[in-house]
């Protein structure tokens, strides 16, 4: 952790690595199996993982978190482990930069969702954090899917959602919103609203 938080990834990748290969070792020479937690495992693994993406090394990044995950999933106290949306959120960034954008969408709802249930304030650094790697997924190139509003919808919790509207204060013209507002529901014409929005930016 030490050569992490010194941007020493080369250095902190290989003492996870070791670190990895000890804990295994040890396991494998014990007769006390369940004192070597699988989700002590998943953590090694998912800094493993952090750390191979900040050395640009995607795809072997991804392998270790995509294992992490399986191993905290091994163990039935790896659901409501604090460890669980982190993982996630380290496997949507992943997949961002695979410009996996769809797959990492769908893993950052979850680990949105993970945030929520294990009653994270939307407020903490992680929970921002995972918001804004949603936001580049959903805006990553040629890919488009909700509006703003409505992908900040999908981060929230129902309990926890503030009450939020979209406008048609904008740079779009009043004669183009007003020609195309007939026959159209309101949750249409806010989507079509954001669209045009986009191309006037």
């Amino acid at each position: 952790d030490a050569y992490a938080a010194m941007n020493r990834h080369d250095d902190a990748t290989r003492s996870y690595q070791e670190a990895l290969h000890a804990f295994r070792n040890a396991r494998s020479n014990s007769r006390v199996k369940d004192y070597f937690s699988s989700i002590e495992e998943a953590k090694i693994l998912r800094k493993i993982g952090t750390s191979l993406l900040h050395e640009n090394e995607t795809v072997e990044a991804k392998a270790s978190l995509l294992d992490a995950l399986k191993y905290l999933r091994s163990d039935k106290r790896g659901a409501n482990s604090p460890e669980l949306p982190m993982l996630l959120s380290n496997i949507g960034h992943a997949h961002i930069r695979c410009a996996e954008y769809t797959e990492a969408m769908k893993v950052l709802r979850s680990c949105l969702k993970c945030y929520a249930d294990q009653g994270v304030s939307n407020r903490s650094p992680e929970v921002a954090r995972a918001k804004q790697l949603y936001k580049e997924a959903q805006y990553g190139p040629d890919h488009h899917v909700e509006c703003p509003d409505e992908a900040y919808a999908l981060t929230q919790s129902p309990e926890r959602s503030p009450q939020r509207t979209v406008t048609t204060q904008s740079t779009v013209p009043s004669s183009i919103y007003s020609t195309m507002s007939s026959g159209y529901s309101s949750a249409t014409l806010n989507s079509v609203h954001c669209q045009l929005q986009k191309l006037l930016e």
